[in-house]
């Protein structure tokens, strides 16, 4: 597994390949790709469908999502964007999701930790 931190990173043939997978999955309903995995679900920015979905889509493949919220963690009490990720690998999850309203943000959180974004 890769991290995706961009479209503008990806070729045709990527974007192609990653619509027929998806189209594997929605047939399937169900998967085990990531079964024994847990996914960080890291919203640094409120939306309740977005995050819905790609709970309901770890889940479907078999994985663990695990909820970060920055609205109830120290980044409300002055804490740093990278000393939060910094923190949160130390968990060593096995991939993350990321929202956030900078768009380097994941670039970001890539080159901190071990895991894919």
């Amino acid at each position: 597994m890769h991290s995706l931190l961009d479209i503008h990173s990806l070729s045709i043939e990527d974007i192609h390949s990653i619509f027929r997978q998806t189209d594997v999955y929605h047939q399937k309903k169900t998967d085990t790709i990531l079964k024994d995995k847990d996914i960080l679900i890291a919203f640094f920015e409120s939306s309740t469908r977005t995050r819905i979905s790609f709970e309901i889509a770890v889940r479907r493949l078999g994985g663990t999502p695990i909820q970060f919220n920055a609205q109830e963690s120290s980044l409300s009490k002055g804490e740093s964007f990278i000393d939060t990720i910094h923190t949160l690998h130390q968990y060593d999850v096995h991939g993350w999701i990321i929202r956030h309203s900078q768009a380097l943000a994941p670039s970001i959180l890539q080159k901190i930790g071990r895991a894919h974004v």
